[in-house]
């Protein structure tokens, strides 16, 4: 298995991978994805880093296909505002909700969560992406207009609804080879798919407020995130070793590249006009996720803090005391699994970085 090599703020390096398997160098071969030698020497994972220890509990102890039913339920309820765009799939969210429930049990549950983004293509993709999913790229027709992908060949979704309807328009009236369909099905016969970055929302003001531009919200599952800065990853067909995705570091990481379809789930294909509805059903089908997963205990405070050992229970008689703790005291402790994830906004938020990453980018820029 192979074994990447990253590095902390403080400049010290990080080795991931199988114990004893000694130090492995990442082959930067065509097509696939590795560390250069002129790549600065920051940290370029994104998302929580203190649950790094994986949960008492494998995904094959869920009972995936009820949790699937619930989800497509959250979906599905009905609303006037989102009649006729639900277009989530039983097969595809039952695939999306197994390989959620794997990472929760290798990565935790604040790494695995899901989040709310946006893919846009062409309307003639549409069938097929409800049909079959987003696909990866097989690299074979898959061009851009400089001959290369920017934050790799893989499915491009973001965070902004605006840059999404960019990605989606047709650029053939610019002199471009074909249309930007990132990431979606096939694109026409004859014709070549672009995945560069989009265009400067200046230049499309007219393009976004035709209301009959439509989007499809998806749920995402990021995982660890390889901060991507071009062209490091350009004509990259596999995701980092030891990450699960990438994020464009020179944008905020507004924009994500995911190379594995289950990792995505299109749940509407929705206007602006009908953007909020689609956000709120999105979030409740999130927290439906959230309630159905295993809670590992947490020491908070009190005889509950004693340890790692009372933490995963591997100690019976920790665990026999903090519930001895537990049970003397007036009110119980809110179960964590409660929080409110995502935020009512009518446009998600970009998730931040971290200031000393972004000062090193800008450095090695």
């Amino acid at each position: 298995e192979n074994m990447s090599a990253t590095a902390d703020p403080g400049g010290e390096n990080v080795h991931s991978g199988e114990r004893g398997s000694g130090r492995a160098a990442v082959q930067a071969d065509e097509g696939e994805c590795g560390d250069s030698g002129s790549s600065p020497r920051v940290s370029r994972e994104r998302g929580p880093t203190s649950l790094r220890r994986p949960l008492p509990w494998t995904h094959a102890a869920v009972d995936t296909d009820l949790v699937t039913s619930r989800l497509i339920a959250e979906l599905r309820q009905e609303n006037p505002g989102l009649q006729g765009r639900t277009v989530v799939s039983e097969s595809l969210a039952a695939a999306f909700v197994s390989r959620y429930f794997r990472m929760v049990a290798d990565l935790g549950t604040e790494r695995a969560l899901p989040r709310v983004v946006f893919h846009g293509t062409q309307p003639h993709n549409f069938d097929a992406i409800i049909a079959g999913n987003l696909k990866v790229p097989n690299g074979v027709d898959v061009v851009s207009a400089s001959g290369r992908s920017t934050y790799g060949q893989g499915i491009y979704v973001s965070s902004d609804f605006r840059v999404a309807l960019n990605y989606g328009r047709d650029r053939t009236r610019e002199g471009a080879a074909g249309v930007l369909a990132v990431g979606g099905a096939t694109a026409e016969s004859g014709k070549k798919r672009e995945l560069d970055a989009p265009a400067d929302e200046s230049a499309n003001s007219a393009a976004l407020r035709e209301r009959n531009q439509v989007a499809f919200v998806c749920l995402a599952l990021p995982g660890r995130q390889w901060l991507s800065m071009p062209p490091m990853d350009a004509g990259c067909r596999t995701v980092r070793p030891n990450f699960d995705s990438h994020a464009s570091a020179d944008r905020g990481g507004v924009i994500s590249v995911f190379f594995d379809s289950s990792q995505l789930l299109p749940c509407f294909l929705t206007t602006r006009e009908s953007l909020i509805c689609a956000q709120e059903a999105t979030m409740r089908a999130v927290n439906a996720l959230i309630k159905a997963t295993p809670q590992p205990v947490r020491g908070v405070g009190g005889a509950r803090a004693g340890g790692s050992a009372g933490v995963h229970g591997d100690d019976g008689q920790s665990s026999k005391s903090a519930a001895d703790a537990a049970s003397t005291k007036s009110e119980p402790e809110p179960e964590t699994r409660s929080v409110q994830v995502f935020p009512q906004h009518p446009l998600p938020l970009r998730p931040p970085l971290a200031a000393s990453v972004h000062a090193q980018l800008r450095d090695a820029a």
